[in-house]
């Protein structure tokens, strides 16, 4: 299969209601697209990535650079007839999460224009030992006022899904109700994660501990920013 094109588009995708994080509060998300165009536009492969600055310091620009440099190089699969080919490019880039982005929406494009080509399913080119026959979904929760967070979790709940990411923010008060609110619509019955956004500092992520406890919190990301010297205390009571 010979590439012709890669084609680079930048979209904007609205949300269904603004999220809101204790960075920023948002109402469409800025993305990638990787469109590969072979054979003669007889096969168009897709990927997709999420350049986010705050998580591995990609931006749309960025990743637009990155993806136009990669497929210059000699290991770039031109004539692609063999997932090999695939995994030598990626393998040839340099490693580091400044480049996730970029990396996951061109190897994405790659894979599906290949299984395009050959009449099979991207998952056929993976180890078997990671197929599985059940399937797990989770929902996130967004740092809001109380009532949208109590309309939120009835949804989740109604969907029947016990997998919840919850985003807190700076007020410890406002962390302690929205856990309330999440408790009282699914009860003891949740997998319940947090996610901090780097927003607390050691004092205040000290001050949460009691909150995770009582409610059986299995895990908190990105409580405070990656130097503070005080994380890997905080990580040792968890």
């Amino acid at each position: 299969m010979r590439i012709d094109k890669v084609i680079i588009h930048q979209v904007k995708l609205p949300f269904s209601f603004d999220f809101s994080h204790s960075l920023r509060k948002r109402s469409y998300v800025d993305n990638i697209i990787v469109e590969i165009i072979a054979q003669q536009e007889e096969v168009i492969g897709y990927g997709e990535g999420a350049p986010r600055s705050y998580v591995t310091g990609e931006s749309i620009e960025s990743t637009v650079k990155s993806i136009r440099h990669f497929i210059k190089r000699d290991t770039f699969p031109r004539k692609l007839n063999d997932i090999s080919q695939i995994w030598n490019f990626i393998d040839d880039i340099t490693r580091g999460r400044e480049h996730n982005a970029s990396i996951c929406a061109l190897e994405t494009a790659l894979l599906d224009a290949l299984g395009k080509s050959q009449n099979r399913y991207i998952i056929d080119y993976f180890s078997k030992s990671f197929i599985t026959g059940n399937v797990y979904y989770g929902a996130p929760i967004p740092l809001d006022n109380n009532q949208k967070i109590m309309e939120i979790c009835r949804l989740i709940k109604k969907m029947k899904i016990n997998a919840l990411r919850l985003k807190l923010g700076k007020n410890l008060e406002q962390n302690k109700t929205i856990l309330e609110t999440v408790h009282s619509v699914f009860g003891g019955d949740v997998d319940l994660r947090v996610d901090i956004n780097c927003a607390w500092d050691s004092k205040l992520a000290f001050k949460h501990i009691p909150l995770i406890q009582k409610y059986n919190v299995k895990a908190i990301e990105q409580p405070m920013m990656p130097e503070d010297p005080d994380i890997a205390d905080f990580a040792d009571l968890m």
